[in-house]
This record gives C-alpha cells, sequence and structure tokens, in this order.
C-alpha cells in the first residue's frame, strides 16, 4: 500500500481510483517511455520487412521502420494505427512486450492450475491400475477410459475408487438435498468431507478455465437411461400380471449383474433343449420365426454393463409376450418367470410351484 501510495501517477490509491481508468493506468504508470531509449539509425527495406513476433518487441527500437512499416504492425496486431511516428514506436514497443510477459505469466498460472487439478483428482489420475473398481458406479463406463477432466478418484483405508466426476457430483447433490451421510457404493461406508470439497473445486477451477468436464447433462442422460429400463421393466411386468400372474419389478431391477446374466443363461437353457419345446410352439410364442435370442450370443453377456445387459433381458422377454394368442403369451410368461425363479429367492417363495417345476440340480436363489 505505501509503495502505492508513493507512485508518481497519484498521492494514494484513492486518488488513483477516481483519477484512472485501466488503460490510462497502463500508458501512465506501466508502458514504458521510450523517449529515454537509444534508437537505431538503420532503415529496414520493404524485402527485409517482416512483422516482429510478441519476444521481439526490441526491434522497434533497434531498427528504424517508416511510418508505413509502422501502420502494417499496428493493423497486424489490432492496434490504434493514428498519432506521429513516436506514438506509433511506443505503441507497438509496450504491447508485444507486456503481451510478451502476458503469455509467459498464463502459462505459469496454467502450469499451476493443472498441477492443481492433478492434485485434486486423486492419485489414480495416471495410473487407472491403482483403482480397485473397474468401471464407475452409475454410468458404467471404464474408469481406464475416462478422459482427464472427467475423472476423480477417492482413497478409503489405502484403497483407490475412480469415479466419473458426473456420478460423484451426483451423489453430492443427493447429500445436500437429503441433508444425510452419502456411502462410497463400494464400501457402504460415508464418503468423508473433503473429497465433496475436492470435487467442488474441479468442477469450479474446470469450468472457468473452459475445461472439457461434463457434470449436470450426463447425469441427466444417465438418469434417463435407468427411467426408461425402469418404464420397460414395469410394461413387461404388467402385460405377465394381466395374463394372471402376481409380480413384482423388482425380481428383475434388484438382480446383480453375475444374477442378471445367470438369468438370461437359464432362460435360453429353457428355450433351446431343458424342455424340448416344439418348433411349432416356439414359432407361436415368438412369431414369425421362434427365435427370440437372434443376435444374442452367451459369450458377449461376460462384457456387458449392467444396463446394456439389462436392456438385452427385456428386449428377449418383450418377444416371449409377442405371442399370438392369449395362451402364447401365457406360456412366454411362464418360461421367464420361471428362469426369474431360479436366480431371485424373492420370485422363488411368491411362485413355489413355478419354481419346483423349472428347478433342477442348481442351489436355491437367495
Amino acid at each position: 500500500m505505501t509503495e502505492l501510495a508513493n507512485n508518481k501517477c497519484y498521492k494514494n490509491v484513492e486518488q488513483y481510483q477516481e483519477k484512472y481508468s485501466p488503460k490510462t493506468y497502463l500508458q501512465k504508470c506501466v508502458y514504458d517511455n521510450i523517449k529515454e531509449r537509444k534508437r537505431g539509425k538503420k532503415k529496414v527495406s520493404q524485402n527485409d520487412f517482416i512483422i516482429p513476433e510478441y519476444n521481439e518487441y526490441e526491434i522497434v527500437l533497434i531498427k528504424n521502420f517508416n511510418v508505413s512499416q509502422l501502420k502494417k504492425i499496428l493493423k497486424y496486431y489490432k492496434l490504434k494505427v493514428s498519432g506521429n511516428k513516436e506514438e506509433k514506436i511506443s505503441r507497438i514497443y509496450n504491447n508485444l512486450k507486456y503481451s510478451y510477459y502476458s503469455v509467459k505469466i498464463q502459462k505459469l498460472f496454467k502450469g499451476y492450475i493443472i498441477r492443481k487439478l492433478v492434485k485434486l483428482k486423486g492419485d489414480g489420475l495416471f495410473d487407472r491400475k491403482k483403482c480397485v473398481n473397474e468401471s464407475d458406479p452409475l454410468t458404467l463406463e471404464k474408469i481406464s477410459d475416462l478422459s482427464f477432466d472427467n475423472f476423480i478418484s477417492v482413497k478409503e483405508n489405502g484403497m483407490i475408487y475412480g469415479f466419473n466426476i458426473a456420478s460423484f457430483y451426483n451423489l453430492w447433490k443427493r447429500k445436500r438435498y437429503e441433508d444425510k451421510y452419502i456411502e462410497n457404493p463400494y464400501t457402504r461406508k460415508p464418503i468423508i468431507e473433503k473429497y465433496w470439497e475436492k470435487c467442488l473445486q474441479v468442477i469450479f477451477i474446470s469450468k472457468k478455465f473452459n475445461r472439457n468436464v461434463i457434470v449436470q447433462r450426463e447425469v441427466d442422460e444417465i438418469l434417463s437411461l435407468m427411467k426408461r429400463i425402469e418404464m420397460k421393466t414395469t410394461s413387461i411386468f404388467q402385460k405377465m400380471d394381466e395374463l394372471g400372474f402376481i409380480t413384482d419389478t423388482g425380481w428383475f431391477l434388484n438382480l446383480s449383474r453375475i444374477r442378471l446374466g445367470r438369468f438370461i443363461k437359464e432362460l435360453k437353457e429353457i428355450w433351446t433343449y431343458r424342455l424340448q419345446i416344439p418348433q411349432e410352439t416356439k414359432n407361436s410364442i415368438c412369431p414369425p420365426n421362434g427365435r427370440p435370442f437372434i443376435g444374442m450370443h452367451m459369450m458377449d453377456v461376460l462384457h456387458l454393463s449392467k444396463d446394456n445387459l439389462r436392456k438385452k433381458c427385456l428386449n428377449v422377454m418383450g418377444k416371449l409376450l409377442s405371442g399370438e394368442n392369449h395362451e402364447s403369451k401365457h406360456i412366454g410368461s411362464t418360461y421367464i418367470l420361471g428362469a426369474l425363479t431360479l436366480v431371485c429367492g424373492g420370485a422363488a417363495n411368491s411362485m413355489p410351484w413355478l419354481y419346483q417345476s423349472f428347478m433342477y440340480n442348481v442351489n436355491p436363489p437367495q
């Protein structure tokens, strides 16, 4: 503050604030006075004339540019062209010099920001193999595929868990609105406060510096996908209810990824060979060719995300309910629910007779 008060441009800070605009302040208090600088006398021919770069600001003093050349430089850098030769040289020199050092400062600051983001994003950023989870709990994207901007990790008891920052931000929103601790989806332990703060800092810094971070739109799309799956499930189970069954969508929606894979495997085995269904019956249940599993290979099931596997299952279930008549649809429902009783304890307890009909030498579902 003392240095400011002693500045030749004003007697005190208040006087400066009232007297000078930013532009005037630069001209009077920052820009160099080139009148006192020694000038070069060697003229620049048209053949040798080139527009100087920012780091070549001294050249306008070392060499003797004519007015026409100075105007070209001013126009190139989109600076004011008017004024005498002395003013033109001063304008070019100071603009190039302070632009050059501004770029240097910006690079240093950008480096600082990147280093800060790296620190905030956690230990798994550059070595995704450190993350014990292979995919994000909400988007189901592979952790190794997440970009620099959309990755964040948390550390718990020496273990590192990676997230799409959109998923993590969505968890924070739940915490804010529901006013309760939010658990790590993988450990069921509360996520400590410092990680929420880090997440918000990452988003704030990324937005300010135009980093390619996606937060709300992606979460909305993911939630929309989940909603579509729930609606499709509800529609299919309502059809089975209309056929005389009493069902619960939770039997399907609450299945783990492993049990979903087992469900579709059981259903395919029931359809393909276990019940030895005649082809004519198959055609009636799933017209016109009796092939509800067409294009679905069981080896592919191992590599599908949970939501994609749900979509595949729902697609097959929909085909088994597309029969030619009420009887065909009822039989298709029986196969679907029979397979569900083999992987879902709730379904087996609600329909023990169906479970007994489809049960073979397997462990009962939990």
